[in-house]
Protein backbone atom coordinates (compact mmCIF):
# COMPACT_ATOMS: atom_id res chain seq x y z
CA UNK A 1 0.00 0.00 0.00
CA UNK A 2 1.69 3.28 -0.57
CA UNK A 3 2.58 5.79 1.58
CA UNK A 4 0.85 9.61 1.03
CA UNK A 5 2.14 12.79 3.00
CA UNK A 6 -0.54 15.64 2.96
CA UNK A 7 0.03 19.21 3.85
CA UNK A 8 -2.73 20.84 4.89
CA UNK A 9 -2.56 25.01 5.86
CA UNK A 10 -3.29 24.91 9.58
CA UNK A 11 -5.80 25.05 11.78
CA UNK A 12 -7.41 22.34 11.48
CA UNK A 13 -10.71 22.47 12.71
CA UNK A 14 -10.99 20.38 16.13
CA UNK A 15 -14.19 18.14 14.48
CA UNK A 16 -11.96 17.15 11.54
CA UNK A 17 -8.98 16.46 13.66
CA UNK A 18 -11.21 13.77 15.39
CA UNK A 19 -12.73 12.56 12.89
CA UNK A 20 -9.58 11.29 10.85
CA UNK A 21 -8.07 8.56 13.26
CA UNK A 22 -11.23 7.09 13.28
CA UNK A 23 -12.28 6.98 9.80
CA UNK A 24 -8.29 6.95 8.29
CA UNK A 25 -6.48 4.94 11.55
CA UNK A 26 -2.99 4.28 9.98
CA UNK A 27 -2.64 8.48 9.62
CA UNK A 28 -0.99 10.49 12.16
CA UNK A 29 -1.33 14.47 12.19
CA UNK A 30 1.35 16.55 13.38
CA UNK A 31 2.48 20.32 13.34
CA UNK A 32 5.05 21.54 10.66
CA UNK A 33 7.72 23.43 12.05
CA UNK A 34 8.38 27.51 12.02
CA UNK A 35 5.06 27.22 9.26
CA UNK A 36 1.61 27.37 9.45
CA UNK A 37 0.84 24.24 8.54
CA UNK A 38 0.00 20.53 9.01
CA UNK A 39 1.21 16.83 8.15
CA UNK A 40 -1.01 14.08 7.52
CA UNK A 41 1.09 11.13 6.76
CA UNK A 42 0.27 7.27 6.79
CA UNK A 43 -0.64 4.07 4.45
CA UNK A 44 -3.86 4.68 2.52
CA UNK A 45 -4.85 2.66 -0.90
CA UNK A 46 -6.39 5.53 -3.54
CA UNK A 47 -10.13 5.46 -1.99
CA UNK A 48 -9.13 6.05 1.40
CA UNK A 49 -6.46 8.86 -0.60
CA UNK A 50 -9.56 10.78 -2.11
CA UNK A 51 -12.10 10.16 0.57
CA UNK A 52 -9.55 12.02 2.76
CA UNK A 53 -9.08 14.80 0.36
CA UNK A 54 -12.63 15.45 -0.11
CA UNK A 55 -13.29 15.47 3.81
CA UNK A 56 -10.51 18.16 3.70
CA UNK A 57 -12.09 20.39 1.11
CA UNK A 58 -15.27 19.65 2.07
CA UNK A 59 -14.75 21.56 5.25
CA UNK A 60 -12.94 24.18 3.96
CA UNK A 61 -9.30 22.75 4.68
CA UNK A 62 -6.42 24.14 1.88
CA UNK A 63 -4.34 21.23 0.56
CA UNK A 64 -0.75 22.82 -0.23
CA UNK A 65 0.81 19.17 -1.41
CA UNK A 66 0.21 15.94 -1.66
CA UNK A 67 3.04 13.20 -1.82
CA UNK A 68 2.59 9.48 -2.56
CA UNK A 69 5.69 6.66 -2.63
CA UNK A 70 4.44 3.75 -3.49
CA UNK A 71 5.26 0.76 -2.39
CA UNK A 72 6.28 -1.13 -5.33
CA UNK A 73 9.00 0.75 -6.74
CA UNK A 74 9.31 3.84 -3.73
CA UNK A 75 9.51 6.34 -5.91
CA UNK A 76 8.24 9.72 -5.02
CA UNK A 77 5.52 11.71 -7.05
CA UNK A 78 4.02 15.27 -5.69
CA UNK A 79 0.94 16.68 -6.81
CA UNK A 80 -0.67 19.99 -6.19
CA UNK A 81 -4.26 20.32 -5.41
CA UNK A 82 -5.13 22.14 -9.07
CA UNK A 83 -4.04 18.97 -10.74
CA UNK A 84 -5.98 16.87 -9.24
CA UNK A 85 -9.14 19.00 -9.50
CA UNK A 86 -8.21 19.43 -13.19
CA UNK A 87 -8.15 15.40 -14.16
CA UNK A 88 -11.32 15.30 -11.99
CA UNK A 89 -10.19 13.91 -8.72
CA UNK A 90 -11.43 16.18 -6.32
Amino acid sequence: MPRIKIVVNTPISESVLSLIPSRFSSLTISPRPSADAAEIVGEMDQAAERALLTLLWDTGHDVISMQTIPSRNNQTSTTKPEAIRERGEG
